[in-house]
Parts: C-alpha cells; sequence; structure tokens
C-alpha cells in the first residue's frame, strides 16, 4: 500500500509525497488506506483550486492518525498517485488539541524555479493566505478548521520526524 512506501533516506530534509489532489483541481481524492485506491471524496464547489500538489508523506502517522499531509507549491500539475520528492519549508497547524490537523508546506526538490524557497518567510504573503484560506474551505466539512498559524522548516522538520517515530512504533522498520 502507498502508505509505507519509503520516506526517502534524506528525511527529514527532503521527503517523498504522494499526491491525492493536484493543483488546480476542484476534486478532494483522498487514498482509502484500507482498500489501496484513490477515492473522490468531494468536489469543491465553493472553495478555490487547490493551489499546489496535496497528498501525504508515507511512512509517517499524523497526530490525527492517519499519514502527515503536504502541499508542494507547484507551477504544473502532477496527476493522482504520483510520487515526488520534496522540501520541507513550513508547516499549517491547524485544528484544536482535540483534532489537530498540520499540513506541511514544501517545494519539489531539484526544481531551479524553488531552489530560492528555504523557509516559509521566502513566500509571498499572498500565497501564505491563499493556502491557508484553500485549507480551510477544503476541511470546513469534515474537520474543521479551528485555530491556523504558520510555523516555519524546523517545526515542519519536527513534525515530520515525530510522525515518522510514530509510524515505526506501530509499522517496526522492515517496511
Amino acid at each position: 500500500m502507498l502508505q509505507h512506501i519509503q520516506i526517502g533516506s534524506r528525511c527529514p530534509d527532503i521527503v517523498r509525497m504522494i499526491v491525492e489532489s493536484p493543483t488546480n483541481s476542484r476534486y478532494k481524492y483522498e487514498y482509502n488506506l484500507t482498500l489501496g485506491v484513490f477515492e473522490l471524496a468531494a468536489i469543491q464547489y465553493r472553495s478555490p483550486y487547490c493551489p499546489g500538489d496535496y497528498g501525504f508523506i508515507p511512512g509517517t502517522i499524523s497526530r490525527q492518525g492517519d499519514p502527515l499531509d503536504v502541499l508542494a507549491i507547484t507551477e504544473e500539475r502532477v496527476f493522482t498517485g504520483c510520487s515526488l520528492d520534496v522540501r520541507p519549508i513550513g508547516v499549517l497547524l491547524t485544528g484544536d488539541e482535540r483534532s489537530p490537523t498540520d499540513t506541511i508546506l514544501a517545494v519539489p526538490e531539484g526544481d531551479p524555479r524553488y531552489e530560492h524557497l528555504q523557509a516559509l518567510d521566502q513566500v509571498a504573503l499572498h500565497v501564505q493566505l491563499e493556502i491557508r484560506d484553500f485549507l480551510g474551505l477544503w476541511r470546513a466539512d469534515d474537520k474543521g478548521t479551528g485555530f491556523s498559524q504558520w510555523a516555519g522548516p524546523e517545526e515542519a522538520r519536527r513534525l515530520i520526524v515525530q510522525s515518522r517515530e510514530r509510524y515505526l512504533q506501530v509499522y517496526g522498520s522492515t517496511r
């Protein structure tokens, strides 16, 4: 199953992601961990298009209990199920203590258009707002958002390490 694909040997600085919903999509796809397929979870008629490739980091278990969410800023959309290596540059913390939802913000590794982006504060404020507002609407139907706060790449890497440790506690290092 895709959630067991290796996270990458350069974790937490560079991690692998699996794309669920591509850039500019209004379709919210989710990977069904039990069935091992992508499902159309919702059609987002009231939110803007997805501002990046949205998916999860395999080999992790988030505080919420599923693989850690990630949104990669990209120029061109890829496809659902695509694997790509990304560099975390920040994290959007949403929800509350009972239902935290962390979304890692990343850029594609090796893409010269994003080499200069190393941290959240290098992302234009209007892009940060677009992503925050999008995720608020994207999750409004199923998770709610509560508070939202940006944190930098250090916090993103810390959450990735914690999520990886949770995964290893459950599945061990043999996967």
